[in-house]
């Protein structure tokens, strides 16, 4: 929460807007970094003749895949090293934020999980970031940032705020839940 509002504040003191991605299938995206054998299930051959050679055999992970318990570590060291590869440094206090000072500009970046929040001083600053992204990951440009986290991002002339509105709503109708069970009880 604290990095998401110096994150605003740096935004708002750029003149800029915060500008988000959604990486498609983060997960497959990354590269497995050790030794892990599947194996497919029979309905598998049935559905798709042409994987039968393979049903029964252990085959060797070369993608994370949903589910898997390291896929997440090794979705984040994927992107980790390509951001610092082209440039950015990574914060020592808050791991998921990211900046890189270029001729262009100053371009910052969080992300969780495969979320992305950025913003770069000058609009060349993002273009080169989209491209130098686009060469090695699949991802949805989302514009505006307008949600992250459950939180609402809204823009306005004094600045910007964070709403939590509808999570705070989530937790009073939880609460109200098991308060009407133990009552019912």
């Amino acid at each position: 929460m604290r990095l998401l509002k110096l994150f605003l504040a740096l935004s708002v003191e750029s003149n800029r807007y915060i500008k988000q991605l959604d990486y498609i299938s983060a997960y497959i995206q990354g590269k497995v970094r050790s030794r892990i054998f599947v194996f497919l299930d029979e309905i598998v051959g049935d559905i798709c003749p042409e994987f039968s050679k393979y049903v029964g055999r252990p085959l060797l992970l070369n993608r994370a895949l949903y589910g898997l318990a390291t896929s997440g570590k090794y979705w984040y060291e994927e992107l980790n090293e390509y951001l610092l590869l082209i440039g950015f440094k990574k914060s020592t206090v808050e791991p998921c934020y990211y900046s890189r000072i270029t001729n262009l500009g100053i371009m910052r970046i969080i992300n969780y999980v495969d979320d992305t929040l950025y913003f770069g001083t000058t609009d060349e600053a993002e273009e080169e970031f989209i491209k130098e992204l686009k060469s090695r990951f699949k991802f949805n440009l989302l514009g505006k940032a307008s949600w992250y986290l459950g939180m609402k991002i809204e823009y306005n002339p004094q600045g910007a705020t964070i709403d939590q509105q509808l999570y705070a709503k989530s937790i009073v109708n939880k609460l109200l839940k098991k308060r009407l069970t133990l009552y019912q009880e």
